[in-house]
């Protein structure tokens, strides 16, 4: 599947910020 493959750097950039914005989601979820 070339399409995961070119995916794959992708997600690899993203995974970090992803786990640097999902402790930020609940504080502007809540009001």
């Amino acid at each position: 599947m070339p399409e995961a493959v070119a995916f794959a750097p992708i997600a690899i950039d993203v995974a970090p910020l992803a786990v640097v914005v999902l402790p930020l989601l609940p504080p502007i979820a809540i009001p």
